[in-house]
């Protein structure tokens, strides 16, 4: 979305990409929609990706204070050349839509197409248990937020080191991130460290992690195995 236009913008690729798949572009236009909504009501934009948020109270999916907060804290600016004028805009989020299956296949995500590197990227398993697996090796994208709430198990096979800006929640009994490949995990920098916060019976499981670095951890009620790291 560009409020200087006033117009919600949608690239040819992922309407190409989406001809048969209606919930990947449902899911890009409801966030952008956000967008619109808050240009209408404030004359500065609102701080973080508030078009995220919208998206997730319109479908009625709870966000917890954890995930608030990161989400006020996100930068989706970005610029784009549109008839060969730069007009500053508002990029949607990109998420996994369910169920399991492989990263680097592109009708997993919200967006119609595997995340790049300057993306934020959303996976969360909701009271289902999700495995993903990386085809060609670990990704490189901009922010990365892994949840399993309410009873759910996300596993994300063959990631072997996780850096930039991630950050890793488990909450509720029973709800788990595994993590049984990776072996590094570096945050940005110590101004702006990642977190790994696990509450109210929650579970992160990454035995094999010898290598943790500007990264905070939070513990409630909880089990956070990390018993490789040195």
């Amino acid at each position: 979305f560009a409020a200087a236009t006033n117009t919600i913008y949608l690239s040819q690729e992922l309407v190409d990409e989406n001809s048969g798949n209606v919930n990947a572009i449902a899911s890009v236009l409801l966030e952008e929609y956000g967008h619109y909504i808050d240009a209408q009501m404030n004359a500065i934009d609102s701080p973080g990706d508030e078009g995220e948020i919208f998206a997730n109270l319109v479908v009625g999916k709870g966000l917890s204070e954890s995930e608030l907060l990161g989400l006020l804290g996100e930068d989706d600016g970005a610029t784009a050349l549109l008839n060969g004028d730069t007009v500053t805009i508002e990029q949607a989020n990109i998420s996994w839509l369910g169920g399991s299956g492989d990263w680097y296949n592109p009708r997993q995500w919200s967006g119609g197409k595997v995340p790049k590197s300057s993306d934020n990227v959303t996976v969360e398993a909701i009271g289902e248990k999700v495995q993903i697996n990386f085809s060609k090796g670990n990704p490189n994208i901009k922010d990365l937020f892994l949840a399993a709430k309410k009873g759910g198990s996300l596993s994300l096979n063959g990631l072997t080191t996780l850096g930039n800006d991630t950050d890793i929640l488990a909450e509720g009994k029973k709800s788990r991130v595994k993590l049984p490949h990776l072996k590094t995990f570096s945050g940005q920098d110590v101004y702006s460290p990642s977190y790994i916060m696990v509450k109210d019976g929650g579970e992160v499981e990454a035995q094999k992690l010898t290598t943790l670095k500007e990264v905070d951890l939070y513990a409630t009620n909880s089990q956070l195995d990390l018993s490789g790291v040195k």
